[in-house]
């Protein structure tokens, strides 16, 4: 048999730690739509309940497919336990050799070899590689065909240099940033490589960032600050513009009528209207009028304007470009303040929109109040742009002004103080947006809504009342007199609250305003005496004498010395400012976050200035030489350095390039280093990857480590009782650190060895870790699936060993079935004019080539040739990739076995043997495992003995095609591990032997490289020595349940979870989707519902009708259909009753159970082809079965009926047999037909004696033969 492969991309795979991921990539969840409109095209799901506690598959948005700015793209799923399943797929014509990187906030980033120049040299953002990122964000390939992007570039060019500079190969809808002088754009994934080096070629020092995504984060509030008291002096906003830059608005809403004066949408495609409430809570908490509530709700300055900008779609969620081009919009339209209830990746306050709102704020004059966000109560996690420098960044608390447990706290990165103020955030009601459903209605017209989102517009509207009162006033003043004023609460530090509470009654008041914050940051202990000044403005007629007191707190007393007041005392002049200084000597003192307020009182006056450093140990220089294989500068290195005692996690993480040298300046404490060296031959193919890691290393003086790969060992894996020749196949190293419980640092890297001679190694550890340290090799070992031996009259008979040819495959090339006797004939460097007088017809080609060979092979092809063998013509690195679509079989030998061929050849006649398979009969799995450090010998030894055997057997409808397979290995110490995928002509049947040693696997099959459908099943445990058949893609395919969600049919007292699988075979243990399109329908009591509102507590009938179609029926030939109705009968549970899993669902449900659902299975006994004779009596079995945790009443009943015309007439089965444990004998008599012209489509009726019944249609569920 032979398979003429096609083009697609190698895949490369890896299982990542991940928390909380509980569903597969297909089976989102529907949205509410409103009861007028319940038909959903989606994937089935419905997760209902206030109280659901498990991650619901409409939160597991990290799992995709997702294209790179490289071109290369990664798939990622999941295991039961939250980690991540992912395969990488390199972009034609680039190295298949990939490092991976799992960061201690459980971002996993994929770094194609192509990309280390640009990542190690800045131009590329870390963050376009960071697939979890990229795919919670939203820009997986299923449903976006671009990659958000910014590209920085320096200077500061116009914007007509910028709109020039933006025509980019792939590049689309371009936006000018002048702010930062930058371009957003949005990258064509088809063309996204093509971008890449255009960039890089013509713009040398531009940089290609994510375009990270932003978020969207009063009858009590409103007074709770002091507003009424203002608005009784006048004061109420009146001709002061606030610019709210969120989700739009409702203008048609009675609180807001009139108060718009300009408008613009940042989301393609959207106008203003407000799609989620959001962004019309926020409007209304400023400027709202209360008319729809004679005045109960009234914003904080109801005469002010309203300048909006709409930067959320209608999922709450934009870009930070078009936050950008809307700040930039919004000062340029006048506004006086600037509402930001948004947020994105929290970072030190170097990025994109943060370096935009410090500029624009500096020149323009116009305040930016921001959200901290909604992560606490854990420190440093406030959001950008609320860690911008001139951010007035708010906090939330509740109507007792305690701090609400969901606002995010600091410091940041850098030890500054943020958020500096805080403000109600708890239950606030403000105006509801038509047709949204967010929050807890309060009427018609209001609704309440927690977060930091609703805090900030109560600060934005205190300013606006400041601006009235004082037009003259810019923003740091506005910020100075804000949080200066501000009521601190008990129990609180700076970096939770700030300076408190806003109190915009006191701020009206006062005549005499402080520096908001003396920020210190982050100190070290080797560092001198700094010194931060705070000022003091009296902009009332009358002297203010001042009496200071500085009161700082690090849970204990701050040493003597170490913080020091200039002034005790203070005479402010009327209209003046006068300075104060403190001095903080980080020499003394222990480590720790010093913080708390110099109060500023007399006269009447009361101010505070929050004050704050991060006391950091002393910073020791730290020299890391770096070594490749040849005694050079390391080509690549991934340098990670991990803070093993930092209270947050503080990972230090370089990407460098032909860098023989590097250094750090760190504080004192226990390290862990770890790293992978890359040695590139002289052509720039990848000779070598070499993991090094010190898992603990105490640093209290300079030092220097050095990373030598010449010291690396290989890793050996041996089975002593297997005879056979083996092949080195797909193969992961891992070094794994585990800083604290569940978090852990990786590195590693993954290639195919099949199609390149690449060395990987680890360098022995000089340190060693009492435990948390893992060093983890995954590697396959095959039977080769093509060898090759030569003769000529000087070598004699081919069989010699001098005459033995090493090959290489390429993933994507042509397999053949026996052997192949061909003259050889050297064709130089491949080229078509290296064919002038040869006669090559059914011949082999010899070519001088090396790395990616499609064109070679077309000329080969061009010419007659019957095949194509490469042959590097200098010491170095063996590489052979096709493109898929060659007719001829491709291989390559390394410089050490091809030049004796090639100096045969100029001598005279050569015969060259292939022998071939089109598959691997066999393969092994063999891993190796080390704690505490890399040990000096890596070698592993097992014995068949010690190995499960699976019999996998691969179904193709109708064809022969190439399909892919995946096996993770889920080793019980690892929380991630890479692995390649292997490629398998279909159908076929191979032996897959894996270490059964206290270890897990899980498969994942795609069933064409030209589909998309893929099957999977959860992680299984295997017993050395036994048997286990598995067979994918037996038909039909039918929908089924997605196993790895836990409880994903069951109902509890406070939630609902139904969700489907489109997709799974004759094997109840597997599920899969894609290429699929689907449609649900949802009846209650025989009233379609929407799946919002399906569920009631009372018992009723319901019915789910669950369509799916194949999307690609000329390579999913069969099961091109499926409608399936599931009608059921339930109610709310008991107290007391429990289902598998269901504490997923809702921790603290009283009862739960799941739901009666009855899922038709099939067994029937089909060809390789899914077929089945033609024109005879066929026999096969149907089963129902239930998800697991059912206890009710069995399947008493069943009813087949088959049609030959796809479903136009349909008969009944000739016998259906009496039903016993849920299973039927059917019997059916097939037409006859000539061979692959019929198809048999099933229709199938189980039902019980509890009412419960499922009806099932599946068309052309099998083929005839």
């Amino acid at each position: 048999m032979s398979v003429r492969t096609r083009s697609r991309r190698v895949r490369v795979g890896v299982v990542m730690g991940s928390v909380g991921l509980m569903a597969l990539t297909p089976f989102t969840s529907v949205s509410a739509d409103p009861a007028d409109q319940p038909d959903q095209t989606s994937h089935p799901s419905v997760i209902t309940g206030e109280n659901a506690g498990r991650t619901t598959p409409e939160d597991a948005t990290v799992a995709g497919a997702v294209t790179l700015i490289t071109g290369d793209t990664v798939t990622v799923t999941a295991t039961p336990d939250g980690r991540h399943a992912v395969s990488t797929e390199a972009a034609p014509g680039t190295s298949p050799v990939f490092r991976t990187e799992t960061g201690a906030d459980g971002g996993t980033y994929v770094y194609p070899d192509s990309a280390a120049r640009g990542i190690a040299t800045g131009r590329l953002d870390k963050e376009l590689f960071n697939v979890t990122r990229l795919l919670e964000e939203g820009h997986g390939d299923d449903g976006s065909a671009t990659l958000p992007v910014i590209v920085d570039y320096p200077g500061a060019p116009d914007r007509s240099t910028l709109q020039a500079r933006a025509a980019a190969p792939g590049a689309t809808e371009q936006r000018p940033l002048a702010s930062i002088g930058a371009t957003a754009m949005e990258v064509d994934k088809a063309e996204a490589g093509d971008f890449y080096r255009y960039v890089a070629d013509r713009t040398p020092n531009a940089r290609i960032m994510l375009d990270g995504e932003i978020t969207g984060m009063l009858d009590v509030s409103v007074p709770q600050i002091g507003a009424p008291e203002v608005w009784e002096k006048g004061y109420d906003g009146t001709g002061v513009d606030v610019a709210v830059l969120d989700s739009g608005i409702d203008a048609t809403h009675p609180d807001l009528a009139g108060r718009v004066v300009a408008e613009k949408s940042f989301i393609p495609g959207l106008g203003i209207q407000d799609g989620t409430g959001h962004g019309t809570h926020v409007a209304s908490t400023i400027v709202g009028s209360g008319a729809a509530s004679d005045g109960v709700y009234r914003g904080v300055a109801p005469g002010a304007d309203l300048i909006v900008g709409r930067v959320l779609d209608g999922r709450g969620s934009g870009d930070e470009s078009g936050l950008i081009a809307a700040m930039e919009w919004a000062v340029g339209q006048g506004a006086d303040v600037v509402n930001l209830s948004v947020g994105a990746e929290t970072t030190e306050g170097s990025d994109p929109v943060s370096r935009a709102l410090d500029e624009l704020s500096e020149s323009s004059g116009a305040l930016f109040v921001v959200a901290a966000g909604n992560t606490g109560p854990r420190s440093s996690t406030v959001s950008s742009p609320g860690t911008a420098t001139t951010a007035l960044t708010v906090g939330a608390v509740d109507d007792a002004d305690q701090l609400a447990g969901f606002s995010s706290r600091g410091p940041t990165a850098s030890g500054a103080i943020k958020p500096e103020i805080t403000a109600p955030g708890v239950g606030i009601v403000a105006a509801r947006a038509a047709g949204t459903r967010g929050g807890t209605p309060v009427g018609t017209s209001y609704v309440s809504i927690n977060g930091t989102s609703m805090a900030t517009p109560h600060v934005a509207g205190a300013a606006a009342l400041l601006v009235q009162q004082h037009p003259d006033w810019g923003a740091r003043m506005l910020k100075d007199a804000l949080v200066s004023t501000a009521r601190p609460g008990e129990g609180y530090t700076v970096y939770q609250q700030g300076a408190g509470r806003v109190a915009v009654d006191r701020a009206s008041a006062g005549s005499l305003f402080a520096t908001a914050t003396a920020d210190f940051g982050d100190l070290f202990a080797d560092q001198t005496v700094r010194t931060r000044t705070v000022t003091y403005t009296n902009t009332g007629t009358s002297p203010v004498t001042l009496a200071l007191d500085l009161a700082l707190d690090r849970g204990d007393t701050v040493p003597d010395g170490a913080v020091t007041l200039a002034d005790r005392e203070l005479l402010v002049p009327a209209a003046s400012t006068v300075a104060t200084t403190i001095n903080v000597d980080p020499r003394l003192g222990g480590l720790g976050r010093y913080n708390g307020y110099l109060r500023a009182s007399g006269s009447g006056v009361d101010v505070v200035t929050a004050v704050g450093y991060v006391k950091q140990p002393p910073r020791r220089t730290v020299r890391f030489t770096l070594t490749g294989r040849d005694g050079r500068a390391a080509g690549q290195t991934t340098l990670v350095v991990t803070d093993l005692e930092a209270t947050e996690s503080t990972v230090y993480s370089e990407s460098l390039f032909a860098a023989g040298t590097h250094e750090m300046v760190l504080p004192e404490g226990r390290y862990a280093i770890q790293a992978v060296l890359r040695t590139y031959d002289d052509a720039g193919y990848v000779l070598a990857d070499d993991i090094y890691a010190e898992p603990e290393v105490v640093l209290d003086a300079d030092a220097t480590f050095e990373l030598d790969a010449r010291d690396a060992k290989p890793v050996r894996a041996t089975i002593t009782d297997e005879g056979r020749s083996l092949q080195g196949g797909p193969i992961t190293v891992q070094a794994v650190r585990e800083r604290a419980p569940g978090v852990t640092v990786a590195v590693g890297t993954s290639a195919n060895l099949s199609e390149q001679s690449t060395e990987f190694g680890v360098i022995p550890s000089t340190t060693r870790a009492a435990d948390g340290f893992d060093l983890t090799v995954d590697r396959e070992l095959h039977d080769p699936i093509v060898s090759a031996r030569w003769a000529s009259p000087s070598t004699g008979e081919a069989g010699q060993d001098s005459a033995t040819l090493p090959l290489y495959l390429p993933a994507l090339g042509q397999r053949f079935d026996g052997t192949r006797r061909l003259d050889a004939v050297d064709a130089g460097e491949g080229r078509d004019e290296d064919y002038a007088g040869l006669a090559v017809t059914g011949k082999l080609v010899v070519v001088r080539a090396n790395g990616w060979l499609a064109d070679e092979a077309k000329t080969a092809v061009a010419h007659g040739a019957a095949g194509v063998l490469a042959v590097r013509t200098t010491p170095g690195v063996t590489v052979v990739q096709d493109d898929g679509a060659s007719t001829l079989p491709v291989v390559a030998t390394p410089f050490d076995t091809g030049q004796p061929l090639l100096d045969a050849l100029s001598d005279g006649p050569v015969t060259v043997t292939l022998q071939g398979r089109t598959n691997s009969r066999f393969t092994y799995r063999l891993p190796f495992h080390a704690t505490g450090a890399i040990p000096a010998d890596p070698t592993v030894t097992a014995t068949t003995e010690d190995f499960a055997r699976l019999v996998n057997t691969y179904y193709a409808d109708g064809t022969d095609r190439l399909a892919a397979d995946t096996t993770f290995a889920l080793y019980p110490w690892q929380e991630a591990t890479f692995r390649t995928n292997s490629l398998h002509s279909a159908p076929a049947t191979r032996t897959d032997l894996v270490y059964a040693d206290g270890m897990s696997y899980m498969q994942h099959v795609n069933l064409s490289m030209e589909s998309s459908s893929y099957l999977r099943d959860t992680p299984q445990e295997y017993e050395a020595g036994r048997i286990y058949h598995r067979d994918w893609g037996r038909a039909p395919m039918h929908p089924t349940v997605p196993l790895l969600l836990a409880c994903p049919l069951c109902r509890s007292s406070s939630a609902v979870s139904l969700v489907l699988a489109p997709l799974g075979d004759s094997d109840t243990g597997h599920f899969g989707a894609d290429g699929t399109k689907q449609t649900v329908r949802y009846y209650r009591d025989g009233v379609q519902r929407s799946p919002a509102e399906l569920f009631a507590a009372e018992k009723a009938d319901y019915r789910v009708d669950y369509q799916v179609e194949r999307t690609r029926p000329a390579e999913d030939a069969l099961g091109i259909r499926t409608s399936t109705s599931f009608l059921f009968r339930s109610q709310a549970p008991a107290p007391g009753t429990t289902a598998p899993g269901c504490d997923a669902l809702t921790p603290d449900a009283e009862g739960c159970e799941v739901l009666p659902m009855i899922f038709p299975g099939y067994d029937i006994p089909l060809d390789l082809h899914n077929a089945a004779p033609t024109g005879h009596g066929f026999t096969f079995e149907v089963s129902g079965t239930r998800p697991d945790g059912y206890q009710g009443a069995p399947v008493t009943d069943v009813a087949v009926e088959v049609s030959y015309d796809d479903g136009s007439t349909w008969v009944a089965a000739d016998h259906v047999s009496r039903v016993v444990d849920g299973r039927a004998k059917v019997r059916v008599d097939h037409p006859k037909v000539p061979p692959g012209a019929g198809h048999v489509s099933l229709r199938v009726t189980m039902a019980d004696e509890q009412g419960t019944r499922t009806e099932q249609t599946v068309l052309r569920a099998y083929a005839l033969r």
